[in-house]
């Protein structure tokens, strides 16, 4: 067993098995790293080269949180280390009789993210951001076509209208399904909308 697991371990330029970490990682030598006794490692995290990094390129970061009833921002400042802005916009389901349905356009994140940064940099100074991240909601369908328009709003995490493929789909793999999952919603899509999946690109 040993063996065969060696044989698919990758190889360095010196010919050495590289372990893959978890149980891999036990059939390998650790890897020994030389260094000089003056060289310095290119990752150093001292202050005076942070701070010197950060004046050159900026000492703002945005965090960015696209959420399933709004989109909030922050702006983190990475010398002062505190947050010296904020932002949020507001939005909601789109409208529908339909019980369990919950659909959001697309495009309203977009504006939810113009807006929620609009307002966090209201004060400052974009020039001095040097990084934004971005969080989102999970399990959300946005089906769009080869030209990346998207083709109908959005089934979100929350929509349950798929209930009946993640019953089909758990009884065929074995596993739990559930409706929050993507993989019901495109389904979901193929048995009601074929039209629409016909032209899901991706």
């Amino acid at each position: 067993m040993k063996a065969q697991l060696k044989r698919h371990m990758p190889v360095s330029k010196a010919g050495d098995r590289v372990p893959l970490g978890g149980r891999l990682s036990l059939f390998a030598p650790p890897i020994q790293v030389q260094r000089s006794k003056n060289s310095r490692s290119k990752t150093s995290r001292c202050p005076a080269t942070r701070a010197k990094h950060l004046r050159v390129s900026g000492n703002y970061s945005i965090g960015v949180d696209v959420g399933t009833q709004s989109t909030k921002a922050v702006v983190y400042d990475c010398l002062e280390r505190t947050v010296v802005g904020r932002g949020a916009y507001a939005y909601g389901l789109l409208p529908c009789d339909k019980p369990g349905v919950a659909e959001q356009d697309p495009a309203t994140w977009e504006k939810g993210m113009r807006e929620a940064i609009k307002q966090a940099t209201s004060d400052l100074d974009p020039s001095k951001v040097s990084a934004i991240g971005v969080s989102g909601q999970q399990h959300g369908l946005v089906a769009v076509d080869s030209h990346d328009q998207v083709i109908r709003p959005s089934k979100l995490w929350c929509d349950l209208e798929s209930a009946a493929e993640a019953e089909l789909l758990s009884q065929a793999w074995g596993v739990d399904m559930q409706p929050a999952f993507t993989a019901t919603k495109i389904l979901w899509l193929k048995n009601n909308e074929p039209d629409n999946f016909a032209r899901m690109e991706k």
